[in-house]
């Protein structure tokens, strides 16, 4: 499979619930995932990225491998190491069809050209999913929650505030919109910010520790 989409659409997870769901269909023996980019394929010396690929494999089988920025592998037509890294993957996709499935994931554009350079993926990687950004409420969503994983409540002015951050970071244009990534990141920001603001302060009341307030957004 191919997944393509900006950082933070949700591949990664994705790509683990496909493993369980495959594994709970008895599709795959073990249904867990390993993930890895150019660095976890390509060893530094000639003759030992196939060793290191087939090493790479080995673990994933039974599972899903999830190749991340996949087309690293090829950007630069000079890096032979790549190229080789992607023909010792796709003779072990071969090889062991039967007990393995791969995810080649990274953004659109990149992956594009990664197909378009290589027909041989484009064959053997026939579904192809794109993963849109959010919109604002999706991402409102998503806050929520990580918020409850967190056991953190917002204040109806801090929601009004994150409502409207999450609005601005919904109209950023291709990489910069962030997606579930950027909301994990202002969230967290929001509770360092959250703890210096009552550091020191000696408050018990529970629900006092675990509001946000706007001024913890700002």
């Amino acid at each position: 499979m191919i997944f393509h989409g900006n950082p933070g659409t949700g591949k990664t997870t994705v790509a683990r619930a496909v493993a369980s769901i495959l594994r709970a269909l008895g599709q795959l023996r073990r249904g867990h995932l390993v993930e890895v980019d150019r660095g976890g394929l390509v060893a530094a010396y000639q003759g030992q990225t196939a060793i290191k690929v087939a090493d790479v494999v080995e673990r994933a089988l039974g599972g899903v491998l999830f190749v991340d920025e996949a087309y690293a592998l090829v950007k630069d037509p000079k890096d032979s190491f790549g190229r080789e890294a992607l023909d010792a993957l796709i003779k072990q996709i071969e090889d062991r069809r039967d007990d393995l499935v791969v995810v080649l994931a990274g953004y659109s554009a990149e992956m594009a050209e990664l197909l378009d350079a290589n027909p041989g993926v484009r064959s053997r990687f026939p579904t192809v999913i794109h993963f849109e950004d959010y919109d604002a409420e999706e991402l409102m969503a998503i806050a929520e929650g990580l918020l409850a994983q967190r056991d953190l409540v917002l204040a109806p002015a801090a929601r009004t505030t994150l409502a409207e951050l999450l609005a601005a970071l919904s109209e950023e244009p291709g990489l910069e919109h962030g997606n579930g990534r950027a909301v994990r990141n202002t969230l967290e920001l929001a509770a360092r910010r959250q703890a210096v603001r009552i550091a020191g302060g000696g408050i018990t009341d529970v629900a006092v520790l675990q509001m946000l307030e706007a001024c913890d957004f700002e």
